[in-house]
């Protein structure tokens, strides 16, 4: 229990011993004001302790951004001391595409789905990701409150519990998409090989899935790519 909710037990008493003992004004004004200061405290602590959780995230994104530049470091310094330039230029050059494709996610005008797609090996690091803005995704011209972060973040929990025990993939790919009026944004699957996985899900089992998420309009194309509509006019 978060150390904050401790700060909800005084009113709680006073309110019960108010109750078994007596209804008098006093007792109404003195919970009264220890109400108002436990919640004070409490809405204190609870934004302190959320704050130290968006400290510890940080801390650990900002971790992991290390630990990978510093793989980076050591593959560039590998290709310089072997004198081998052609492949640390090609190995720069790709380094130079993935930054670029990152600038092109961290540009979409919804902020949270940036993040999200831009944090995903972070939060999920079990699998490589590779993010595709295809040039027919187009974004709303306006804001919406479609909570397709959150959705997203489903799709991967309904993705990886179809492949349990099923499916060994070694990287995913996220690809977003869309037409006139729909935004698709799709999942596959690779193995070590590169070779896609075909999502091959008992119609039971598939059934079962989409009733625990109906909100969703999900669907399996081709055997090939796990696909969420949004259904976002343009």
């Amino acid at each position: 229990m978060p150390r904050s909710s401790f700060y909800l037990i005084p009113p709680f008493l006073v309110l019960v011993v108010w109750w078994l003992t007596t209804w008098e004004h006093v007792w109404f004004v003195t919970i009264g004001i220890i109400f108002v200061l436990s919640m004070f405290f409490f809405i204190r602590a609870r934004n302190r302790e959320h704050k130290q959780q968006e400290a510890a995230d940080t801390k650990r994104l900002l971790g992991k951004i290390r630990h990978d530049l510093m793989n980076h470091v050591q593959v560039l310094m590998g290709y310089h001391m072997m004198k081998q330039e052609d492949k640390g230029n090609e190995y720069l050059q790709r380094l130079a595409e993935h930054a670029a494709k990152e600038r092109e996610i961290a540009e979409l005008q919804d902020e949270e789905l940036a993040v999200f797609l831009l944090t995903l090996s972070h939060h999920y690091p079990q699998w490589e990701w590779e993010v595709q803005k295809l040039p027919t995704y187009i974004e709303p011209r306006a804001k919406t409150n479609e909570p397709i972060a959150k959705w997203l973040a489903v799709c991967i929990r309904v993705l990886a519990k179809m492949g349990e025990e099923k499916y060994d993939w070694q990287k995913v790919v996220l690809q977003l998409s869309g037409d006139d009026q729909t935004n698709f944004f799709s999942f596959q699957v690779y193995n070590a090989e590169n070779e896609i996985i075909p999502l091959h899900v008992p119609a039971g089992e598939w059934t079962n899935l989409k009733d625990q998420f109906k909100q969703l309009q999900m669907e399996i194309v081709s055997q090939q790519r796990l696909t969420l509509r949004t259904g976002l006019s343009r």
